[in-house]
């Protein structure tokens, strides 16, 4: 093992991306680097928004200023108390660095940068049939609502990513696996760390470790990187699941994907004649006015309700969140007991863009034929 070198300037880090994208993998290989602690996730920034509005009361955004306190003054206590409990798990592994990971804060990156004014993300991105497959496979997602997730979460990704420009490095898991010492090295580059071989032996970091052999997400910790899981999703979905995703081949060629073809693009991303690992939120934003015609990125999705400021109003939006969620699983376990009648799928509980809308009453209809 490598010695950790002395970083105690840098900020945290903050591993984000929609789930199946490789946002776990991710996270055990920056975690074997000897300077960087990142914990299995904490989903912490949820309560960071419970600190800044007291759940479903109507003042509930009131109650620090009515100490005289701002909400810099605010921001700047959290900060301390978070860098504090994450700072010691961090200093027991004897690191200087901490980081979280979390998919669902795609939905608090604005919070988490203004919070954290020195912390950097990393996201990832994953080819939509993965994911989808993923998804649908590990945690009982219809299709249509896994295929969905993928275009929701990425849409609000490619939003705040030009919003956070050069505070956000974006990676795809592909690249990952198929090329890992070259994609690491432009990762660690940018996050200002020095190389170590321990990051491409991460599963070796961790098994000494004592790191559970399975961690979240069902993720193997005692595995090395591998092309393993590439193409797999391509003996998942049907004819149909495949025409659904042809739906979406404007978000996929944005990042460098063919609907049809597990292996990604090389020419990622297109627009300045070069070709990286690593795509800053800047790239992102250039790209974005690129594809302005084909991609209406100004409808952005909107979190989930639990990822919300929880204004008295949400919780019936959890309520019924709850509903829906109970229903979908209803339905999935009776379509996997062979009951064929099984009624299609309920669109999710937050209000889909109309473009959203369209996809998943074509997506509907084609489940009825």
């Amino acid at each position: 093992m490598t010695t950790a070198p002395q970083h105690p300037s840098a900020g945290p880090i903050f591993v984000i991306g929609s789930m199946g994208s490789g946002t776990t993998l991710l996270r055990l290989i920056l975690d074997s680097h000897p300077n960087i602690a990142i914990a299995q996730e904490t989903g912490f920034m949820r309560a960071v928004l419970a600190q800044k509005w007291i759940p479903f009361w109507k003042f509930g955004g009131e109650w620090y200023s009515r100490l005289g306190w701002t909400e810099d003054e605010l921001d700047g206590e959290l900060q301390k108390f978070y860098d504090s409990v994450f700072g010691r798990f961090a200093r027991e592994q004897g690191k200087q660095r901490w980081g979280d990971k979390s998919p669902y804060h795609v939905w608090h990156l604005e919070q988490a940068a203004r919070v954290f004014p020195n912390a950097v993300f990393v996201a990832t991105v994953r080819h939509p049939g993965a994911v989808t497959a993923s998804v649908h496979k590990r945690f009982k997602y219809a299709l249509p609502r896994a295929m969905y997730h993928w275009v929701r979460v990425n849409l609000e990704l490619t939003y705040q990513a030009a919003q956070l420009g050069d505070r956000l490095a974006l990676c795809r898991y592909e690249d990952i696996v198929l090329e890992p010492e070259a994609t690491l090295r432009e990762m660690l580059t940018w996050l200002d760390e020095p190389w170590s071989a321990d990051v491409l032996e991460h599963h070796k970091v961790h098994s000494q470790r004592g790191t559970p052999a399975q961690v979240e997400g069902r993720t193997r910790s005692d595995r090395p990187i591998s092309t393993e899981h590439l193409g797999k999703w391509a003996t998942v979905l049907d004819d149909r699941a495949r025409a659904r995703l042809r739906d979406q081949t404007s978000l996929a060629e944005f990042y460098g994907y063919d609907v049809d073809d597990p292996q990604p693009r090389r020419s990622w991303p297109p627009g300045d004649g070069s070709w990286r690992r690593i795509v800053t939120g800047t790239d992102i934003a250039k790209r974005m006015a690129e594809y302005g015609d084909r991609i209406d990125f100004s409808t952005r999705p909107g979190p989930t309700p639990e990822n919300q400021l929880l204004k008295p109003h949400v919780r019936k939006k959890l309520a019924k969140a709850h509903h829906d969620q109970a229903t979908a699983r209803a339905i999935a376990r009776r379509r996997t007991d062979g009951d064929v009648d099984a009624s299609p799928d309920p669109e999710p509980a937050t209000p889909l863009p109309a473009r959203a809308r369209a996809l998943l009453g074509r997506a509907t209809r084609q489940l009825r034929r």
